[in-house]
């Protein structure tokens, strides 16, 4: 598994946030859509088919009556009067239209409840990764997601430096101009090795020689002089003069 660079845990319970969101958003999504194809399924199964075959009904009552009245109309004939019974027979032509209407309705019906089933169901199945991943997916994640951060916490704090030993301490610096310097305070860190303290001390106190080297030099002191080594007896040249020796050191 790789290493993960976490930054900020903070940054991680924003990612859930919109991680619960995007799954509340989705699962909305699906639920509006199966709730329209379900109306759609149920209006085309159901509803539809149902009204127009009531209409194929009405509409041969209809041809029925028209019929009835244009008997009727023609039965008036006389030997000096014919009916002309149009509008009998106009009623009877619109009934017989309204009927095969209605069955062409009741066949398209039928035809489109066939096709909006079968695309239902395909877009059923090919939604159904989104649905599982939005149902089991997501809860997965937003677990796995609390127990990595419930982890970093406690590794933070495990990881966090303890309390110092001391919260400041007063160290005072000289100046060059003889007169004592306000005091500087400086935060001391826990030092866990006796040899770094051994060094600060030696560091500290190269310091205050420097320090009282150059106040010296400042208030007009003049350095003593530096000593001369004394010089050496003997001869200061290989050949020395004879008239300048001791009798005893003459020839004889």
């Amino acid at each position: 598994m790789p290493n993960a660079h976490v930054i900020s845990v903070a940054d991680l319970l924003r990612f859930r946030q919109a991680l619960v969101k995007f799954q509340e958003e989705g699962l909305g999504i699906l639920l509006g859509l199966d709730q329209q194809s379900q109306r759609l399924l149920q209006w085309l199964e159901g509803e539809a088919p149902t009204y127009w075959r009531m209409e194929v009904l009405r509409c041969h009552e209809l041809i029925s009556r028209s019929r009835s009245a244009l008997e009727t109309a023609m039965m008036k004939k006389s030997r000096d009067y014919t009916p002309s019974c149009i509008e009998e027979k106009e009623q009877l032509q619109r009934s017989k239209h309204r009927l095969v209407q209605a069955e062409e309705k009741r066949e398209s019906v039928r035809r489109w409840a066939r096709l909006a089933r079968e695309e239902v169901d395909e877009y059923c199945g090919r939604v159904a990764p989104l649905r599982e991943l939005l149902e089991q997916g997501i809860p997965k994640a937003l677990a796995r997601l609390d127990n990595t951060v419930q982890a970093l916490e406690r590794y933070f704090e495990a990881q966090a430096p303890t309390a110092p030993r001391a919260s400041a301490q007063e160290v005072t610096k000289p100046s060059l101009s003889g007169t004592p310097a306000a005091s500087l305070t400086r935060p001391v860190t826990p030092v866990e090795s006796p040899a770094f303290e051994e060094e600060a001390d030696q560091s500290l106190d190269t310091t205050n020689g420097t320090t009282s080297h150059a106040q010296k030099s400042s208030s007009g002191m003049q350095p003593e002089p530096p000593v001369e080594a004394p010089a050496l007896a003997g001869p200061t040249s290989a050949n020395p003069n004879p008239s300048e020796m001791e009798p005893n050191d003459a020839p004889t």
